[in-house]
C-alpha cells in the first residue's frame, strides 16, 4: 500500500513509512488488509468528525497532527537507519504522541479487517441511522468497544489515564449533537476502564456530576462485560440492551 503525503515532508513520510511497516510485521500479520489502496496524511481537521484517523473507500486517512513533529523525537532514526522501535511497541511506555500514532493506525487497520469478518454488524450502523439512530448508535458502540478489545494493542497506562479524567470531568451537553458525540466517545472510555480496577473504576465515575450519564456509565460497563464474557461479539440482538439504555438516558433529559 502506498504512503500518500498531502501534507508533511519527505523525512516525515520515511517516518510514517517505517512506522507502517512495524505495526503490520509486529501486529497486524493476522490481519487480512488486501483491498487497502493507500495510507494518506491529512492537515488536521479536514477528516469527517475531525477524526485522528478513518477507513473511507479502502483508503485509510490520518490527520497530520498524530505525525507532526514526531519523527523529531524518536530516537536513534535518521534518513539513513530504520528506526529502533523497542520503546514505541505496546509494551513499552514511550512518550505519548507516538503510542497514540501507533494505537490510531493499528485500530483502524483493525478495523479494515473486522468489517469484512462482521459486514452485518457494520452495515447496521447505517442501515438503522434513520429509523432507529439508537440501535445504530448501539452497533457503533460495540464495534469500537470490541475493537479495541480484540486489537490488544495497549496504550500507555498515562494515556488512558488522561482519556478517563477527560471523560469523566467534561460537562456534557445532553443536546442532540453532544450526546451523540459523547456515545460516540463512550466506547474508548468504557474499554479503558477495564484496565483499571473496580475501586479506580467506581472512583472515576464519582467525577461524573450527571447522575444520568453517571447511571449509564454503570450500565454500559455491565453490558460490556456480560457481552465480553459470553463472546457475544457478533451477536446484533444483545444490542438492543445497549439501545435501551442510550434511549432511556436521552429522553430523560429532554
Amino acid at each position: 500500500m502506498d504512503v500518500v503525503m498531502h501534507i508533511g515532508t519527505e523525512y516525515e513520510k520515511m517516518f510514517l513509512e517505517e512506522v507502517i511497516k512495524h505495526i503490520i510485521v509486529n501486529f497486524a500479520s493476522n490481519l487480512d488488509l488486501s483491498g487497502i489502496v493507500s495510507i494518506e496524511l491529512l492537515p488536521h481537521k479536514t477528516i469527517p468528525n475531525e477524526s485522528s484517523g478513518r477507513m473511507e473507500n479502502k483508503k485509510l486517512l490520518l490527520s497530520y497532527h498524530l505525525l507532526s513533529d514526531i519523527a523529531y523525537k524518536c530516537e536513534n532514526y535518521n534518513s539513513n537507519t530504520e528506526i529502533d522501535f523497542k520503546k514505541v511497541s505496546g509494551d513499552y511506555k514511550v512518550i505519548e504522541e507516538v503510542n497514540v500514532l501507533f494505537t490510531t493506525i493499528y485500530h483502524e487497520l483493525f478495523h479494515f479487517d473486522d468489517r469484512k469478518k462482521r459486514p452485518k454488524l457494520y452495515a447496521s450502523v447505517e442501515i438503522n441511522w434513520d429509523e432507529n439512530i439508537y440501535l445504530s448508535l448501539a452497533a457503533l458502540y460495540w464495534i469500537e468497544f470490541s475493537t479495541h478489545y480484540n486489537g490488544k494493542l495497549r496504550e500507555t497506562e498515562q494515556h488512558m489515564q488522561k482519556y478517563c479524567n477527560n471523560f469523566v470531568n467534561r460537562n456534557w451537553n445532553f443536546s442532540n449533537e453532544e450526546y451523540f458525540y459523547m456515545l460516540k466517545q463512550m466506547p474508548y472510555f468504557i474499554y479503558r476502564c477495564f484496565h483499571f480496577s473496580i475501586i479506580q473504576f467506581n472512583e472515576l465515575i464519582t467525577k461524573i456530576d450527571n447522575i444520568i450519564e453517571q447511571k449509564m456509565v454503570i450500565e454500559c460497563r455491565e453490558v460490556s462485560e456480560k457481552l465480553i464474557t459470553l463472546e457475544k461479539f457478533d451477536d446484533y440482538v444483545e444490542l438492543r440492551q445497549l439501545e435501551i439504555i442510550f434511549r432511556k438516558a436521552y429522553k430523560k433529559t429532554i
